[in-house]
């Protein structure tokens, strides 16, 4: 059974009685890219992304040490990205701008393309395995 792929390059999957699906991560990391020269699709592998909004929670007291009220700081979004390390690729340097697209947002219809800060880089190597770069990126709402 194959999938339909958006413009995005998203799949797309349905089945009966549940709303449409995101299927993969295609299309998710679209920077950065290998020079003019390489033969591939121009971007890391994807293994996968973990998206999370960056909050501040305060609490105040009352008399009696109840919390008594609460202020949520929302700072922006920060990401975790697990990708297959490839030498044709320069990797992104701390302090480098990835761009994100946001598949999540696809089910509501839009898009949202983030310009993310890597605020830091390390890679995984395991016996005959795929040696893995992890990357974390903030998207900050007040500095970025």
């Amino acid at each position: 059974m194959s999938y339909p792929t958006t413009s995005a390059g998203y799949s797309l999957a349905s089945s009966s009685g549940v709303t449409t699906l995101l299927w993969g991560t295609d299309g998710i990391l679209v920077t950065p890219a290998p020079g003019g020269s390489y033969a591939g699709t121009g971007f890391y592998i994807v293994e996968s992304v973990d998206q999370e909004t960056d909050v501040d929670v305060i609490h105040g007291e009352n008399g009696t040490g109840q919390k008594a009220w609460r202020v949520i700081i929302n700072n922006g979004q920060k990401f975790t990205i697990s990708v297959q390390d490839d030498t044709a690729m320069t990797p992104p340097a701390v302090g480098g701008t990835i761009s994100i697209i946001d598949g999540a947002s696809l089910l509501g219809g839009g898009r949202v393309s983030y310009s993310c800060k890597v605020v830091a880089s390390g890679e995984k190597f395991t016996r005959k395995g795929v040696a893995m770069r992890n990357l974390t990126a903030e998207k900050l709402t007040l500095i970025d």
